[in-house]
């Protein structure tokens, strides 16, 4: 068995099938598509420590119970049968963990993890009270083994252009037969600094102000902007990115909404303020009752592995997007998780 290549790839998790609008994740390799296997229960768990867009999102950062909590539980229940007639998926609530550590061990445990990061890795200079060097240079060790956001909990800004990424979903699976095995969400949650700077636009160098009410078209203006205001919207976003949990790609063109895919939950960007991928469209309901309909199989992909030369079964992980603003679709490294795949949208 050959191992997963351990570098960056820069394609689309798309592979849409010919009857279909919608999109499923693939691995790029063996060409199987990703899915949750029966009974279809997955359950995640929510990093403690919240959301640090305060008070938009969070009376205060520690408050386990603030609006945020809502928002990921109503996400989620878009795409299960609580909310859509005609699927047995169910995703259950685990509660809190003190875990800021994405990603999958074969000899575990693991956890499906969701966590805001606090601000960009580059913007790091103390953790737990006590100092932290070589990151705004990027000459800390856990550079180059991506690794900055799991010890530090921040967002992996390797790049200039990842300040622009809203949200980020890690998924590991059996490149053989597309079953996931983790599913694992980050959020480019602001880090608190600067309260009461100006919002303008992206990138945002102290991550994204989340926003939980969709009440009011008023805009945000400040950072910690404690007005019923509007800006980067939590279930919006979240929603997105539970598409990618359960194995959704982007789609690229959408006939059942007369054209291209923009009012899609799965439609690849998001603008500020908006909040119409909070509803499943028709395009997004065909796919999920498609894989995961009631009383009946999921329907999978032929494995057809291309990397390989003479080998009869293969290991090589997905490529590699990101949800990202205003239409700008984002790269990011892939992670190495031994011999299993490994995507992240």
């Amino acid at each position: 068995m050959r191992r997963a290549r351990a570098v960056a790839a820069l394609a689309l998790l798309a592979a849409a099938q010919s009857a279909h609008a919608f999109a499923r994740s693939t691995d790029q390799c063996t060409h199987v598509c990703l899915y949750w296997p029966e009974p279809r229960t997955p359950t995640f768990v929510v990093n403690e420590q919240g959301s640090q867009s305060v008070p938009a999102c969070n009376a205060t950062p520690a408050d386990v119970n603030g609006l945020w909590r809502t928002a990921v539980d109503t996400s989620f229940a878009q795409w299960t049968k609580d909310v859509q007639g005609g699927t047995d998926l169910t995703i259950s609530d685990g509660g809190t963990t003190a875990s800021t550590a994405i990603g999958w061990s074969q000899s575990g445990p693991n956890e499906n993890l969701i966590v805001f990061r606090q601000g960009p890795c580059t913007a790091v200079t103390s953790f737990g009270g006590n100092p932290v060097s070589g990151m705004p240079d990027r000459t800390n060790p856990c550079w180059k083994s991506f690794t900055c956001g799991n010890t530090y909990n921040c967002w992996e800004d390797n790049s200039p252009a990842d300040l622009a990424v809203i949200g980020l979903t890690t998924v590991t699976y059996d490149p053989r037969t597309g079953v996931i095995h983790d599913a694992d969400m980050e959020y480019n949650d602001w880090n608190g600094a600067n309260a009461g700077s100006k919002l303008d636009g992206n990138p945002n160098p102290d991550g994204w102000y989340f926003t939980c009410t969709a009440s009011t078209t008023h805009v945000c203006g400040t950072f910690g902007d404690a007005s019923s205001c509007i800006y980067m919207d939590l279930q919006n976003t979240m929603t997105h990115e539970a598409g990618h949990f359960i194995g959704l790609a982007h789609p690229t063109d959408c006939p059942s909404l007369g054209g291209p895919c923009n009012d899609a939950t799965m439609f690849p960007s998001a603008s500020i303020g908006e909040t119409s991928k909070r509803t499943l469209s028709q395009d997004d309901q065909d796919a999920l009752l498609t894989v995961y309909p009631t009383g009946a199989a999921t329907p999978t992909c032929a494995y057809h592995d291309t990397c390989s030369k003479g080998c009869g079964c293969g290991s090589g992980g997905g490529p590699l997007a990101a949800l990202a603003l205003l239409g700008v679709l984002l790269a990011a490294p892939r992670r190495r998780r031994g011999t299993e795949g490994s995507a992240r949208e």
